[in-house]
């Protein structure tokens, strides 16, 4: 991979340079349709990005509008931002002093691109990959979050990480939790969780705590619905309890129940 293939000889016209050196470029290599070599499990890994220098070349060579026509060299993409920029982004790239433009040996230090035009001020970061282009976040965690406005106290996030699961937290203590097959949604007053509704593969679970030693629970898990609470109310117009007292009414007949609860 790390070849000059389809590149300038280097020795003829590109002697090593002994010295660091930033230079300014356009992403692409005019002519050539293909911009990068991925790093694979194959090779040593490391994505070459093609780039033409808008110095060097050939004397009298007129780049087009959107490429360069200087030195054609293959830059090392560089992490943990790994980023292939679109061909004819123009790019700055720095070579480390004693290697001169060797393949590999340069890296792009960022796109001279255009800003946002949304979402992006002097008081706004915006990292924008493009309407084309997909980003992903990934790491042992993840985590986006906000500054309180009082710079003090509990903060809004959102977090992927291997012991919290992914969790959605405001910061008086409502949210939600995804994890170890369970989704857990809770609405909390003052950091006490009041209502919480729990989704598992075999069971939901719906739970408002009306005080410290009193909670209204409606479980459902496998074949069994359970109520606790202290007044069950149905107000239907009709109220079946029962396979048999269910027949009238799947049949069609709609038959209105009599008293089923009196008080």
């Amino acid at each position: 991979m790390l070849d000059f293939a389809g590149t300038i000889n280097e020795s003829i016209l590109n002697p090593p340079s002994h010295e660091p050196e930033i230079a300014l470029g356009r992403v692409g290599w005019p002519g050539d349709d293909d911009i990068v070599d991925l790093g694979t499990a194959d090779n040593d890994g490391a994505t070459l990005l093609k780039v033409t220098l808008h110095r060097g070349g050939y004397p009298g060579d007129i780049p087009k509008p959107g490429e360069a026509a200087g030195y054609r060299v293959r830059v090392r993409v560089m992490g943990p931002v790994f980023d292939v920029p679109p061909k004819g982004t123009e790019v700055c790239v720095a070579f480390p002093g004693g290697i001169g433009m060797v393949a590999g040996a340069g890296v792009p230090l960022g796109s001279l691109t255009r800003t946002p035009d949304h979402q992006f001020s002097a008081t706004a970061t915006k990292i924008d990959a493009g309407p084309d282009r997909d980003l992903v976040l990934k790491g042992r965690s993840v985590v986006l979050t906000r500054h309180n406005p009082d710079g003090t106290g509990a903060e809004d996030f959102v977090s992927v990480s291997p012991d919290g699961g992914i969790q959605a937290l405001t910061a008086d203590g409502c949210g939600v939790v995804l994890k170890d097959q369970t989704i857990t949604l809770f609405v909390a007053d003052a950091g006490d969780a009041k209502s919480v509704l729990s989704v598992t593969k075999d069971a939901m679970r719906l739970m408002q705590k009306v005080s410290a030693t009193k909670t209204t629970v409606v479980s459902i898990a496998e074949d069994v619905v359970s109520i606790v609470g202290k007044t069950f109310r149905a107000l239907c117009g009709n109220v079946a309890l029962g396979i048999a007292a269910a027949q009238p009414v799947m049949l069609g007949t709609n038959m209105p129940s009599t008293a089923v609860f009196s008080q």
